[in-house]
């Protein structure tokens, strides 16, 4: 609130001139609103370009560091996807060695049983004709299908954010 005295011979004079502050303090209050405004308006957008700048450029180097980095983020989990493939191999070359052996022990049984035509044998007979490196081999396929892990794989540890 303003309150404006002023003393003149005058009346009429008075009011003009009351009037005519009055309009010269409010264009003063408006321009210096206006300025005030206007250089808040420009700060403003100039950090917003700033930051915006700066954004994108932290964007792009945090995306060239995702595409060089060999580690997969899940949601939850950090990966490290040549782990991951390692493992893949792994499994694969272990379900082969499975299949392997599996071929060779039944190889093996069905050679015995050809080498013992006409002999009827009772299934500990049979067994005792598997030798050394097949007990080896269903060792090994006893191990895979108990879920144990086989040839030193070490599963991925993962990293919470």
């Amino acid at each position: 609130m303003l309150n404006i005295q002023f003393v003149h011979g005058d009346a009429d004079e008075c009011g003009k001139l009351l009037t005519a502050i009055v309009a010269t303090y409010q264009a003063f209050i408006h321009d210096q609103f206006q300025d005030t405004s206007t250089e808040a308006i420009d700060l403003i957008d100039q950090a917003r370009q700033e930051l915006g700048e700066d954004l994108a450029k932290q964007e792009e180097e945090y995306r060239t560091f995702r595409e060089r980095a060999s580690l997969i983020w899940n949601g939850k989990d950090v990966v490290n996807a040549h782990q991951v493939r390692l493992i893949e191999i792994e499994k694969s070359i272990s379900e082969n060695r499975l299949k392997h052996t599996s071929s060779l022990a039944l190889e093996t049984l069905e050679l015995a049983m050809q080498q013992s035509r006409g002999a009827e044998l009772s299934e500990l007979e049979q067994m005792a004709l598997i030798d050394e490196s097949d007990i080896s081999r269903l060792g090994l396929l006893v191990s895979v299908k108990r879920g144990e892990p086989l040839f030193g794989i070490v599963p991925v540890a993962s990293a919470s954010a």
